[in-house]
């Protein structure tokens, strides 16, 4: 115990002489301050943890016993406030958000606060009223009586007079009322600077107090305190983007809690008090729920160090893909072990669980969509694989999907009207891939049902929660970009009928879903490659970044640049579009520019940076063209027209390359390769532009096994029965000015589908330069 304690450890909890604690790990000189003089661990035999527990399970009900008793005989400290008030606040506290995140232990908070104890202060107690105030009826708690968000404004000001002597120095009451104000400030929609800097300096604190390290016989409160914090600084990283606080590697804090009381408490919703939950009253399940939850905060902490990072685009396509499936395998294998009483089943409902546990559903499935949307958008986690795209959106789609049905479970059993954000931001990240799919499916498709409960959501829960509306008018915009249309807003439900199984019910590239029996087209029938380029439109939120964009995890892609004024100025057009089977977009170049016969001159290559500048900014790649500038070598211009005249027996085009804002005196190979594969594209612009032998005059290809990549429910059908072209393969001839390039490409494609196999090119020695010698006959 003395090796594993005492001699291995890499830092001290040090007590000074006015009775504090402090953290110091080795680098620090305290650490070794009178280690002499420090007692030898206790050898003694500790209690088996069997005993601890149901010591303190008797302990918090004897508490929960006094609780009345201390009430009744006016012991308890309410801080001024009406001891009935006092105690109805407390009351919503207990029965709403300590389930979230068990940041307070009631039984040592009530038993000090009759008795002025460590673990109670004024300033925790007044965080409490503050987060209970929005959720009580009482309109004397508003400073509006029409504005719920008014709530509690008076015990605000009491928390900032009591914050400012608390700083001075680390006391675990005051991490704890930091805590319930970042949770309650965050909901507010306008203080999330407030929560954020809250929960740096809970952090801070927990680390001064060494609430992140192990200690012998540590007590049952600083563990809830220390795992709330971690789960609370996630959130908060997820909601808002900077990087967590309190990093993993730096804790070692068992995932124990031996006091049991309150996993099988009788737990009876009147905080959420609707017809619909009068008469329930279910075990809360707070421990094994909390539990669970802070393991999944680990592995969105793995999701949040590992996607949205900075240094997750020097990371390999392979690289991605292992990261991809690992991630993967740490969700799926969070829920397999779920405990059974906190494994809901979507499809046949019989007992909803309490609020907290729909929520921890919630979250899995909103990390589900968080970890695979980088790996469809087009993004800087974009995959080479399109089975990886493919199988991503499907889990982002299925993600969503059960979202929708842990939606209309939480307001059927106890009304959305009051849910936590945890809930509205599941809803957001859902309905963000609802409208891609919509926006390719009919209306009355499962797709726009599980929008519409979205929108219902939204609007039921906009009350408590002012983010909420934001959330609702970014999904508004990006439904109007792609122009999917839904019931009036007083027309939308919520409720649709739970035996209906979640999920899109598709099977590809190894990814499988339930089975249905709707008559509903499945994604790949409706253009799934238009979806998922559809995923990173300008101005949408998703969590894909690009190296040059926006640094937020919601990050909303900045708008277009003002295309229109190029066009006028230069006299040329733009079209374009979206979607797979309309991939075309093409540009005309003015007239002056299509045959300037000096490509060099400063105005000619001006246009074309223009070109490139405005391009890379609605690629994503950029925020803005100033910051487009700054990279020169992204992305690359190319100049495509048809073959020189006598070519017309070739496939090909002709190219004018520009590299560094210069003309590039022949072409890239990797340009060779993407034009080649491009020319071979039914309805790309190389493939309009390239003259000569079509697929049709090429000589047929013998028939062979469908690609995977191709719809599941269409392979019993053969491929050519589909309207599909089997791989052929052509020799692309890219002229440019100085030759040819020729490249083999094998490629599959018809409007719906293009599946590029392989591209063969062979590089020859480019002639550096010519000498004549003169000689005498």
């Amino acid at each position: 115990m003395r090796k594993l304690h005492d001699v291995c450890r890499v830092s001290r909890i040090v007590v000074s002489a006015n009775g504090m604690p402090s953290y110091h790990g080795r680098t620090s000189a305290l650490f070794e301050e009178n280690s002499h003089d420090r007692p030898a661990p206790d050898s003694r035999p500790r209690m088996p943890e069997e005993w601890v527990e149901k010591g303190l399970v008797a302990e918090a009900a004897r508490q929960r016993q006094l609780e009345e008793v201390n009430f009744r005989l006016g012991k308890l400290e309410f801080d001024g406030v009406d001891p009935e008030l006092g105690m109805h606040l407390l009351s919503l506290h207990w029965n709403r958000q300590h389930h979230s995140f068990l940041i307070t232990y009631r039984p040592a908070f009530i038993h000090d606060m009759a008795c002025g104890g460590p673990y109670f202060s004024k300033l925790l107690l007044n965080a409490i009223y503050f987060g209970a105030a929005k959720f009580s009826p009482r309109q004397e708690l508003r400073r509006d009586p029409s504005d719920v968000r008014t709530a509690g404004w008076q015990f605000r000001q009491r928390v900032r007079e009591l914050l400012g002597g608390a700083l001075d120095r680390s006391k675990m009451t005051t991490i704890q009322a930091l805590l319930v104000m970042t949770n309650s400030l965050f909901a507010l929609g306008d203080e999330r600077s407030a929560a954020w800097l809250y929960a740096g300096l809970a952090s801070r604190m927990i680390v001064d107090l060494g609430l992140h390290v192990d200690v012998p016989d540590i007590a049952s409160a600083r563990k809830r305190v220390f795992w709330g914090a971690f789960v609370v600084d996630k959130i908060q990283s997820l909601y808002q983007g900077p990087p967590a606080s309190i990093k993993e590697s730096d804790t070692l804090v068992p995932l124990q809690f031996l006091d049991t009381f309150e996993e099988l408490e009788p737990w009876t919703p009147f905080a959420y008090s609707t017809e619909r939950t009068a008469t329930r009253g279910l075990p809360s399940y707070s421990v094994s729920t909390f539990r669970s939850l802070c393991q999944l905060s680990s592995i969105l902490s793995d999701i949040l160090s590992c996607i949205y990072t900075e240094r997750s685009f020097n990371q390999s396509p392979a690289e991605l893909s292992t990261m991809l499936e690992n991630l993967h395998s740490k969700l799926i294998a969070w829920h397999r072990v779920l405990p059974d009483h906190l494994d809901f089943d979507l499809k046949q409902p019989v007992d909803i669980p309490p609020p907290h546990v729909l929520s921890l559903h919630a979250s899995y499935n909103v990390l589900m969509i968080l970890l695979h949307r980088p790996f469809v958008a087009d993004g800087h986690l974009y995959n080479t694989s399109r089975s990886i795209s493919v199988n991503s959106f499907i889990s982002c789609a299925t993600a969503a999907s059960n979202i929708a049905h842990v939606l209309r479970a939480y307001d059927k059993a106890f009304s959305v009207r009051r849910a936590p954000y945890l809930i509205s931001y599941s809803t957001y990240v859902a309905a963000t891939i609802h409208v891609r799919i919509a926006a390719k499916r009919g209306l009355g498709s499962d797709a726009h049902s599980s929008l519409e409960t979205c929108l219902a959501v939204f609007r039921e829960n906009q009350e408590t929660n002012g983010a909420v509306r934001r959330a609702n008018a970014i999904v508004q915009n990006l439904m109007k970009r792609m122009g999917v249309s839904v019931s009036e807003p007083e027309q939308l439900q919520i409720e649709k009928d739970l035996d209906d199984p979640p999920g899109n019910h598709i099977t590809a590239g190894g990814v499988s879903t339930s089975s249905t029996e709707r008559n509903e087209p499945g994604l790949h029938s409706l253009g799934i490659d238009g979806i998922i380029k559809s995923l990173p439109s300008p101005g949408s939120t998703h969590p894909s970044r690009s190296p040059h964009a926006g640094r937020d995890i919601q990050r909303s892609l900045h708008p277009q640049p003002p295309l229109a004024s190029l066009q006028n100025r230069m006299g040329g057009s733009v079209t374009s579009s979206h979607g797979f089977q309309e991939r075309r977009c093409s540009s005309t170049l003015p007239h002056f520019l299509r045959y300037c016969t000096n490509k060099t001159s400063p105005g000619y290559l001006e246009h074309m940076e223009a070109i490139r500048l405005a391009g890379s900014v609605m690629m994503g790649l950029a925020p803005n063209v100033e910051a487009a500038k700054k990279s020169r070598g992204t992305p690359k211009l190319a100049i495509v027209s048809p073959p020189p005249p006598g070519t017309a027996t070739e496939t090909g085009v002709s190219v004018l390359a520009f590299s560094m804002g210069q003309p590039h005196p022949s072409l890239q190979l990797t340009g060779a390769v993407c034009l080649a594969a491009a020319t071979c594209i039914e309805g790309a612009v190389a493939h309009q532009l390239s003259l000569g032998a079509g697929e049709n005059d090429l000589l047929p290809t013998p028939e062979r096994t469908p690609s995977p990549f191709l719809d599941e429910e269409k392979g019993s059908q053969p491929l050519s029965s589909r309207n599909s072209v089997l791989p052929d393969y052509r020799t692309v001839r890219i002229t440019h000015s100085s030759g040819a390039i020729e490249v083999e490409a094998v490629v599959a494609s018809t409007r719906e589908v293009a599946v590029v196999e392989r591209c063969t090119i062979s590089r020859t020695p480019r002639r550096l330069f010519k000498g004549e010698v003169y000689y005498y006959n």
